[in-house]
């Protein structure tokens, strides 16, 4: 009788808990690993003193993740209502950054505009922007919309920004794993040891 090696891993794989979390482990990283490919923009949101009485000063620190060809460019879009006085105060020397400010009675979205000043791969370190802001809304400033551009202005993705991960994020997922792992060992054990 002839068995695919499929049906052999299909069978060990459901046959074995310890098989089963490497599957899913193998599954989670591939699909992190595979997500990274695709651009994706990180955010840090700082409040700073207020330098004018009643105006809320932020600053955002963007890095821009997956990298960027030649002359194109990411726009990180700003709400009318809820921002305003955007400036740029520090960018990687490899993005060209403008800024625009909303225009509430349009009403038009801000934009912070990072165009490559040459190709930037994935696998280089990601460049980076600051920007300082009034923030005008209600809490603390969140995520915003994005949007890639090609070298012919073209758009060709859309995204939302996210926070940058905080450092114990990594070793809860690893400290999870393990233990996920133990737990399979142990459920074996306990299982070779009934059969005995």
């Amino acid at each position: 009788m002839f068995v695919s090696s499929a049906t052999t891993a299909a069978t060990a794989t459901r046959g074995s808990p310890l098989r089963r979390l490497a599957t899913v482990a193998a599954v989670t990283v591939l699909a992190v690993s595979g997500a990274a490919a695709a651009t994706d923009v990180r955010f840090a949101a700082t409040d700073l003193a207020d330098i004018v009485s009643g105006q809320d000063l932020w600053r955002y620190d963007f890095t821009v993740l997956g990298g960027l060809g030649d002359s194109e460019s990411v726009n990180v879009l700003f709400g009318p209502t809820d921002y305003g006085q955007l400036q740029v105060i520090s960018a990687d020397a490899r993005l060209l950054p403008s800024a625009i400010d909303p225009l509430p009675s349009l009403p038009a979205d801000g934009i912070l505009s990072l165009f490559a000043a040459g190709t930037i791969a994935a696998s280089d370190p990601a460049p980076a922007a600051a920007l300082q802001f009034v923030w005008m809304g209600s809490g603390a400033p969140g995520a915003q919309p994005f949007e890639k551009l090609n070298d012919s202005f073209n758009l060709v993705a859309t995204g939302v920004t996210s926070p940058v991960p905080e450092a114990g994020t990594g070793a809860m997922l690893a400290a999870g794993l393990a233990g996920l792992a133990w737990l399979g060992r142990r459920n074996r054990a306990l299982v070779s040891t009934d059969r005995s």
